[in-house]
């Protein structure tokens, strides 16, 4: 369960960042503190359906797609792991 927590919490980060939003911004979205935002994003807390549900709203995505984790990592860490195999190719 911790590592399904991480994952949502750097989903939700990631998503966050895409939109450029601040954690305080987003936090006031939802009617949530920054701090339980941040709890959220390091994986520290899950977070109930309504705040789920708060957080797609305010992303403007749906439900499930907080919980498409389509790689693990950072966004920073899969273009490395890209720009490696592009250098290894040529």
């Amino acid at each position: 369960m911790k590592d399904l927590g991480k994952k949502l919490g750097t989903r939700i980060k990631e998503i966050r960042k895409s939109r450029g939003l601040s954690q305080e911004r987003l936090a006031e979205k939802v009617d949530i503190s920054p701090r339980y935002l941040s709890r959220l994003e390091v994986g520290q807390q899950i977070p109930s359906i309504e705040t789920l549900a708060g957080l797609a709203e305010a992303l403007e995505v749906k439900l499930w797609e907080l919980f498409t984790f389509g790689h693990d990592g950072t966004v920073k860490e899969l273009r490395e792991s890209i720009r490696k195999l592009v250098q290894e190719g040529d």
